[in-house]
């Protein structure tokens, strides 16, 4: 298998080359790599001396544990996402790539010296970073990493011995191919290298390569004098506490070697594989010195037959740009790849980490930049499954790593590093759900990771906003973590109520043990250490509770009405904003969070909260989800400040979600109109929406599977109908279906139920519920294509719907139902039959069109014929039945259910119509409804080809007939005479 080469960009951090002092303090001894053979770091098997790395579970890359001051962050901080993470092996904690000095007063001004501090590149920092991280976690094992293809030109130093090297010394370290009389010249050799990093222009001719104006080389591993310089490297980072070096390119001048030569067993290879596989061992010696064993790894080598390999503790791999880009991981590929590993070095680990360089067009440029952050979420969650499947540790990208130099979307909006914790990005969670899982695997609780624990619970009922305000607040900044604050919530008319309920079943599935309630402020007490402060609201100005939620969000600060920060501040929290007497109203509160707290926020989710008196208190259930995604919350007036919140859609990713609800219904569709114009996804949440930092942590599955009817007989003498109810995407799950599933009778009578697919990501155990617990003559049918939008308006439609076709595939969807309110595009009609695998499609909500159905690409689309109140469904279906002589009739009764119809409305009107109709009134199914349809059609298609048929043969029926009668004639004249 050939072995590609991933080069590693320069990691900028502005401390100069060549400004170095030239003394050092201490002179140390270094190990001779050539003067013996280093044979008791390998005696044992490789499997023997990786048992420390075969027990690791989670590993991060986290690059470099040092630098943490440009994001605001402290050394706890880096402790905090180790434990929350679980992490046992921590990649890449420090990358030895520029010159690194001891200390900052090494450099030679103070501004150097002032960089250094910041950024924490210098080697005593190191030393203290990870004695403190290992004196909260003396188990973790810490990997640092140097790179083997680059030689700084100018001045370079040994931090061990403390040698300083200058050009032209370095250039004689350079890889000359010459060396073994290779045809080959060094400087074309090196320009050409040098293109691959950005050294120098990517259209230099290399008889113009000058090495004294050139920043780095290409080092020849095979030359006694850089062996020590890299063996230095190493040495210096265990001298500071590493457990494991990982380098990079290891293999690389091998592999240049065998393709200019064309042989693997070439002398120039040989010598270059050897000359690795003693660094490798000196390595293991100097860590045995030190009394401790030192793992070392790198990526696979990609010689057919080598005559020796080095002694690698383990192999580290990447998927490919391509790989991410599609999301599909090439199963040959890395079953080929285990194989290679496991021929050349036994049952060593092998680690897989999204690798990068100096381009967009690496794995981490491509993961970053082109997918969103719910596919990149989506990708980690594959890429989890399937490396473990193929028994291969990933890495889950924490922090570190370049974005490319062309890269635009970048973390907290400034660092070309990629950060999960940055909003553009926003995958932490997910890499904490990940890990948390596999930290778990193998123990008793692996089936049922929650089970650690017992659910605390609020009681929020009756309670005001104010309260509720607070708590969800803290419920949102907790869950973030795990599913461990649960709050009541009033059900309009369900005893025990909605969120009993759900909490009574996850309990029954066993992915919780258990529950108690809990008294607010005993709450805040418990969980006040991942509180950073409170944020207070202006009550006198309700626009800043959006304000707030948003800075709880990206501060995780508690909210709070004036009234409340006596006893919050008596619990140690101390106040991090006051927002009373800020602002002179909500334009201006929402014009200041656009330009300081907005660019903060998450770019994949957005609130719309009313806080307008009288509006707020049923707008507010969902806060705990948005500040748990760390979602921006806007509160302005769709009717008369859509310009102002376009401000703010503009600049989210595409198919963010929108989700929240307008200060008024009438208002819905303009919203829509609204988010869709900038690709936005809308998702409706009004009072009706606890929970969700809780529902969408609990670990069912997301893959949900129901039977379809759509080869049907079709009598055409009858009148189809097929009930069907919908409302809000949100409030519906959470609330069962405004109560309308557990109502008495349901099962006798079929009836089709709305389900926006989107929704498996935020609540996937309350989906499984219904699926487990619908009866023959429930059917699902898909709300939209994953997540609401007005197709006509929606700039990325095609990509809409072949993102969406997943959804429906996991809900086994295959009937549609979405509005463009009361318009007709072709456009929509033709991408959604060609794109979409399904059956058909109900078009409108109601009977936006007088049209009955017609059919595109042979999918059936049928416009309801009702929506609304089941008190005046029988009379609306009653006058449409007897406005038309024609059979059969198709129709879909559509049901609002807000509302709150029940069964047994549903039985009285069939039971009227079945009166006033008879047997030509046949109820069922969307599916079946839709089946009936597609049968229909071949009816009419197979009676079209018999007239047809008739209708050529009738003019040879008369033509004969007309013989006949003249043969008749003539026949009767003959005999006359």
């Amino acid at each position: 298998m050939r072995y590609k080469v991933l080069f590693t960009i320069l990691i900028v951090i502005m401390i100069g080359v060549g400004t170095i002092q030239s003394t050092a303090s201490k002179q140390y001894d270094t190990v001779n790599i050539y003067s013996k053979e280093i044979i008791s770091a390998t005696d044992s098997s490789n499997s023997n001396r990786s048992g420390g790395l075969l027990k690791v579970k989670v590993a991060i890359l986290y690059e470099p544990i040092t630098r943490y001051r440009p994001f605001n962050r402290t050394i706890e901080d880096i402790i905090r996402v180790l434990n929350e993470t679980k992490a046992d092996f921590v990649f890449r904690c420090f990358w030895r790539w520029n010159p690194c000095p001891e200390t900052p007063e090494q450099l030679s001004t103070e501004f150097l010296r002032e960089r250094c501090r910041y950024v924490g590149y210098y080697y005593e920092h190191l030393k203290e970073v990870i004695s403190t991280i290992k004196a909260s976690l003396p188990g973790i094992i810490l990997c640092g990493a140097m790179p083997t293809q680059i030689l700084h030109s100018r001045k370079i130093w040994n931090p061990i011995t403390g040698e300083v090297i200058e050009y032209p010394k370095t250039w004689e370290m350079a890889l000359d191919p010459k060396k073994w009389d290779i045809p080959i010249e060094k400087e074309k050799f090196q320009c050409w290298f040098a293109k691959t990093h950005f050294w120098v222009p990517r259209d230099l001719d290399w008889h113009d390569y000058d090495p004294t104006k050139v920043n780095a080389y290409f080092p020849d591993i095979t030359n006694p004098r850089f062996q020590e310089l890299l063996l230095s490297w190493a040495y210096k980072q265990i001298d500071c506490g590493v457990d494991a070096i990982w380098i990079d390119m290891l293999f690389a001048q091998v592999h240049f070697l065998a393709k200019m030569t064309g042989d693997e067993n070439h002398t120039a290879v040989r010598e270059s594989l050897e000359a690795v596989c003693r660094i490798v061992d000196a390595i293991h010696e100097y860590g045995l010195s030190k009394g401790r064993y030192i793992y070392v790894g790198s990526w696979p080598l990609g010689l057919t037959s080598p005559h020796k390999v080095p002694k690698l503790d383990f192999i580290t791999i990447s998927p490919t740009s391509r790989e991410i880009l599609y999301m599909d991981l090439n199963e040959t590929r890395y079953d080929m790849i285990v194989e290679v590993v496991r021929n050349l070095w036994g049952e060593v680990p092998i680690f897989a980490f999204i690798d990068w360089a100096a381009t967009t067009r690496t794995p981490l440029g491509v993961f970053s930049q082109n997918l969103t952050r719910g596919q990149q979420c989506e990708f980690l969650r594959m890429a989890d499954e399937f490396f473990q499947s193929k028994g291969i540790n990933f890495i889950y990208p924490v922090h570190g790593g370049f974005l490319g130099i062309n890269a635009t979307i970048k973390a907290f909006g400034k660092f070309n590093t990629y950060d999960s914790q940055a909003p553009e990005f926003d995958t932490y969670e997910t890499i904490l759900e990940l890990a948390y899982k596999k930290a778990l695997k193998g123990t008793p609780s692996e089936e049922t990771p929650w089970k650690e624990g017992i659910i605390d619970v609020i009681d929020l009922r009756s309670s005001n906003l104010e309260t509720r305000l607070m708590v969800l607040s803290l419920q949102g900044i907790v869950n973030r973590r795990k599913p461990s604050i649960y709050v009541l919530w009033e059900s309009a008319h369900l005893r025990p109520t909605a969120s009993e309920r759900w909490l009574e079943y996850y309990r029954s599935k066993g992915w919780i043990r258990g529950y108690r309630i809990i008294d607010i402020y005993d709450a805040i007490e418990k969980y006040k250490h991942y509180l950073k402060g409170i944020v207070v609201y202006d009550p006198e100005l309700p626009a800043t509770i959006n304000l707030a939620v948003s800075l709880a969000s990206v501060e995780d600060l508690i909210i709070a009405h004036p009234d409340m920060l006596e006893r919050l501040i008596e619990l140690g929290l101390e106040v991090k904003y006051d927002l009373r007497n800020k602002f002179k109203d909500r334009i201006d509160a929402h014009k200041w969070q656009l330009e300081n707290v907005f660019p903060r926020c998450s770019r994949d989710l957005i609130n719309l909260f009313p806080t307008m008196k009288g509006v707020a208190i049923y707008r507010v259930s969902i806060v705990d989800y948005v500040i748990a995604s760390k979602g921006c919350s806007i509160g302005l007036s769709v009717g008369g400040e859509a310009s102002l919140i376009g401000e703010y859609y503009s600049k989210m990713n595409r198919f963010a979600i929108a989700i929240g609800y307008p200060e008024d219904p009438k208002w819905e569709r303009a919203w829509v109109s609204l988010t869709s114009k900038y690709g936005l996804l809308n998702l409706l949440a009004t009072v009706f929406s606890p929970n969700f930092s809780f529902h969408s942590k609990i670990p069912a599955k997301k893959e949900y599977r129901q039977e379809h009817r759509f080869e049907v007989k079709v009598d055409p003498n009858k009148i189809y109908i097929a009930f069907a109810v919908s409302d809000l995407g949100l409030n519906v799950m959470q609330d069962f279906y405004y109560e309308m599933w557990l109502s008495e009778g349901r099962g006798e009578v079929p009836v089709s139920w709305w389900l926006d697919p989107i929704v498996t990501d935020f609540c996937p155990g309350i989906v499984q519920y219904y699926y487990e617990t619908r009866t023959p003559n429930d059917y699902f049918y898909s709300a939209h294509v994953g997540g609401r939008i007005r197709p006509s308006d929606f700039p990325y439609l095609e990509e809409y719907l072949h993102r969406g076709q997943k959804y429906l595939d996991r809900c086994s969807l295959k009937v549609v139902a979405f509005s463009n309110h009361n318009k007709k595009d072709e456009r929509v009609f033709r991408l959604y039959s060609r794109i979409l695998k399904v059956e058909g499609f109900s078009f409108g909500f109601g009977p936006e069109f007088e049209e009955d159905y017609w059919f595109v690409d042979d999918k059936v689309w049928i416009v309801p014929r009702y929506m609304g109140d089941p008190k005046t469904l029988y009379e609306a279906l009653v006058k449409y039945i007897d406005s038309k002589s024609k059979r059969p009739l198709f129709i879909i009764a559509g049901i609002g259910l807000w509302y709150y119809p029940k069964f047994k409305d549903l039985m009285g009107i069939k039971r009227k119509l079945e009166e006033k109709y008879g047997d030509q009134v046949v109820f069922c199914r969307i599916d079946e409804l839709i089946g009936a349809i597609k049968q229909y059609k071949l009816l009419e298609e197979e009676s079209a080809r018999e007239i047809g048929k008739l209708r050529l043969l009738l003019p040879i029926v008369i033509a004969i007939i007309a013989l006949l009668l003249v043969l008749f004639y003539f026949k009767i004249r003959k005999s006359q005479t």
